[in-house]
């Protein structure tokens, strides 16, 4: 199909645009990031493809690494909410942008927008539950890790029990903070993880008499 479509996108007629945009799809599909950027960013102005291709360029920007290139990017984009289709999204890309750069506080607001969005994943929230974590703000983690710990039993469910536990001691709870390192260890998959909530299970049974 690439063949077919390489040989039509460069050329005048209506088929120019969805070859290049199906020609761009595919080397994203196959992680040939540079080529599907280039052929994203001629579609810019599209009438047909022009508010489907920006989610593209963002996530190809993230997957390079590239942040400051997406955050500069993504900021017009996001103050005008008619420009593309794919706001929610973008929105979580721009969080995790700031989010992986250590920049947890400017990286809420795009964060919070993203959960908004339908069909938000497990780490998603863990990466809201952490940013929130990060920003002192604990009942707000609380309730993204606890997301993602219900029902599951995966190293993402046992960091966000342990961040969980640490958000409880930060409130003062101890005997749910306690409840949730216990949680951290049962689960066990990082021996590291496992080990230091069992202390910190024990420390606090200890001080609460159990």
């Amino acid at each position: 199909a690439q063949v077919d479509f390489a040989k039509v996108k460069d050329q005048p007629g209506i088929y120019a645009a969805p070859s290049t945009y199906y020609n761009a799809h595919i080397n994203y599909v196959k992680r040939n990031y540079a080529a599907a950027l280039e052929g994203f960013e001629k579609l810019k102005d599209d009438p047909a493809f022009g508010k489907v291709v920006p989610y593209y360029i963002a996530q190809v920007q993230f997957l390079q690494g590239h942040y400051d290139a997406l955050l500069e990017y993504v900021q017009p984009l996001l103050s005008d909410p008619g420009s593309t289709k794919s706001q929610g999204d973008i929105n979580r890309l721009a969080g995790e942008a700031y989010f992986r750069t250590g920049q947890y506080k400017e990286a809420l607001p795009y964060l919070e927008k993203s959960l908004q969005r339908t069909g938000v994943e497990r780490g998603d929230r863990y990466i809201a539950g952490y940013a929130y974590y990060k920003n002192e703000e604990y009942q707000k983690a609380i309730t993204q890790f606890t997301a993602v710990v219900n029902n599951s039993a995966d190293s993402l469910a046992q960091l966000s029990a342990y961040h969980m536990a640490d958000c409880y001691l930060k409130m003062g709870n101890k005997n749910y903070a306690r409840n949730a390192f216990k949680k951290a260890y049962d689960l066990g998959n990082d021996p590291t993880v496992t080990e230091d909530a069992l202390f910190n299970y024990a420390k606090l049974a200890y001080e609460l008499s159990f």
